[in-house]
């Protein structure tokens, strides 16, 4: 087999265009695991680029990866950041993490949170990852593949990697490996229309701003545990901001149920000052669930 290699993700915006023309590992798994709207906010990606630029759990990953990878070199295995493209259909693309000598193995290295009932020595992957490592080996030749995950740990906002790496082997599924290369075919072959498109960029972009809120959040939350510390009133201004912590003044509150009890007959002195207003149509968009 000829393996075809394509740009590397050393150079981050001509490696991310070859993506974009193609139908990756990552792309593959998501359309085989989500609805119509993941298929929609893919091909918007496709035509636009994607605006997500990560987050810490992401950014941890990405850093970790090329540690990981060192670990695990003397077992044979080699770090990988080309994109590889599939002779048979050049659209097909994969990027795996490591490559086994003479390619007989491909590797995907993962992070994840550790939790409380998690026993990472007995864990199953999702289908998605799974579905990652079986389009790596069709891209690639590979006939096995292993998934390779690092635990991290976690205390108000803080990571740190644990010192074991679990394993979990993939093994070659025709059945499977159909599946996804028919699925990438549909997506390829398939138009959206333009409000699919939209509606695609707006469950996108209220993703990203309820990560960006639980991240500010969980931010706010540590601020305000530090002032509380000091006691109200508090104040720190620096180069880099302020934060004042001060206590509340009590505030008047109309009890507006006690007074319609009290006084019914003001209903029909407020109803001569109603009038009616014209009001703009109401827009709702609510993207499609469990995507």
């Amino acid at each position: 087999m000829e393996l075809i290699y394509g740009p590397s993700s050393v150079d981050v915006s001509e490696w991310q265009q070859a993506r974009r023309e193609c139908v990756t590992a990552t792309d593959v798994a998501k359309l085989a695991n989500g609805g119509a709207s993941v298929w929609a906010q893919l091909r918007s990606e496709k035509l636009h680029g994607s605006k997500f630029t990560g987050n810490k759990y992401t950014l941890h990953g990405q850093a970790r990866e090329p540690v990981i990878a060192d670990r695990v070199k003397g077992d044979g295995w080699e770090h990988n950041q080309h994109l590889m493209l599939w002779e048979q259909d050049r659209r097909f693309a994969a990027t795996p993490d490591l490559i086994h000598d003479a390619w007989e193995m491909v590797g995907d290295i993962k992070t994840r949170k550790r939790e409380p009932k998690f026993p990472p020595e007995e864990y199953t992957p999702p289908q998605e990852h799974v579905d990652q490592v079986l389009w790596q080996m069709l891209v690639t030749g590979a006939q096995a593949g292993l998934i390779i995950t690092e635990c991290y740990g976690e205390v108000d906002g803080v990571m740190w990697p644990e010192p074991n790496l679990y394993e979990f082997k993939v093994e070659w599924d025709d059945e499977r490996i159909e599946f996804l290369k028919d699925t990438a075919v549909k997506f390829l072959e398939k138009a959206d229309s333009y409000l699919d498109l939209l509606l695609a960029d707006y469950a996108t972009e209220l993703a990203n701003y309820r990560v960006a809120k639980d991240q500010k959040d969980e931010v706010y939350d540590r601020i305000k545990k530090e002032a509380k510390a000091q006691g109200a009133p508090f104040k720190y201004v620096s180069e880099v901001g302020s934060v004042s912590y001060t206590k509340s003044k009590p505030m008047e509150k109309f009890d507006w149920k006690k007074m319609w009890a009290e006084h019914p007959e003001l209903h029909e002195v407020m109803d001569g000052y109603k009038s009616t207003v014209e009001k703009e149509p109401t827009l709702r968009v609510t993207p499609a669930k469990g995507d």
